[in-house]
C-alpha cells in the first residue's frame, strides 16, 4: 500500500513534461503547498520544470525506495517496527 501511494507520487511531480499545459498548470499547482519549486533549484526535462524542487524529488524518491526496500529487510525489519510504534 505505502509503496503505491508513493509511487504514485513520485509519477505525479514526474508528470509535467510529458502531458498537455492544461493538466502541467494543475500538476503545478497542486505541488505548490508542499513545495518553493524555484526554477534554478528544479530538475528540467526538454524545458519543462518537474513540479517540486530537487529536495522534494529526492524526498520522494526515498520515501518510494524506502516503502519498496522495507519489506525486503525481512527479520532486520522486525527491529525498525519495534521503535516505531506508527508502522
Amino acid at each position: 500500500m505505502a509503496a503505491g501511494v508513493t509511487g504514485l507520487l513520485l509519477l505525479l511531480v514526474s508528470l509535467p513534461p510529458f502531458v498537455p499545459p492544461s493538466i502541467r498548470a494543475l500538476l503545478m499547482a497542486a505541488f505548490a503547498p508542499v513545495c518553493h519549486q524555484l526554477p534554478d533549484r528544479s530538475f528540467w526535462i526538454d524545458g519543462v520544470q518537474l513540479a517540486v524542487c530537487q529536495r522534494c524529488y529526492g524526498i520522494y524518491t526515498g520515501l518510494f525506495l524506502g516503502s519498496l526496500l522495507l519489506p525486503l529487510l525481512g527479520a532486520g525489519a522486525q527491529w525498525i517496527y519495534r521503535r516505531a510504534p506508527w508502522c
